[in-house]
């Protein structure tokens, strides 16, 4: 058998975001999340040519006091459609604004290799967080 070997460098990115919709305890079932990262690949494949390849996962945040199910996205520079590492990360971004705002999410954290990123249309946190305020 003959096995044909493609080889990019090696580009992974994470993504996460809350199953949350905004604030509430409404959770988005994992059908919603998988339809939602399909209509935006397609949308961004549609307007950007650039096909994105996402693993998607399911877990949970625990950050003091907050307990929210999460999904992850998990995306590669996929050796058989290669693109420019820019042009890749910036769709990466696009892609995970689209889905923010497809799934009424206030906030996503996507790592990239070099830096992370928080983006959020609100700077109010979530009220189960407790924070200090006073240090002691």
């Amino acid at each position: 058998m003959i096995v044909n070997v493609l080889s990019q460098p090696s580009f992974s990115v994470e993504a996460t975001l809350g199953r949350y919709r905004s604030f509430t305890k409404l959770l988005l079932s994992e059908e919603e999340v998988r339809s939602a990262v399909e209509r935006v690949q397609r949308h961004v494949y549609a307007t950007t040519g650039v096909p994105v390849s996402v693993r998607l996962s399911f877990s949970e945040i625990l950050f003091l006091g907050q307990r929210e199910p999460c999904f992850t996205l998990h995306f590669i520079q996929y050796p058989k459609f290669p693109q420019e590492e820019a042009t890749l990360s910036s769709t990466i971004k696009s892609f995970v604004c689209a889905l923010m705002a497809e799934l009424e999410q206030l906030r996503a954290v996507i790592c990239f290799p070099q830096e992370t990123l928080l983006l959020e249309t609100t700077e109010q946190l979530d009220p189960d967080i407790q924070l200090q305020t006073t240090v002691q």
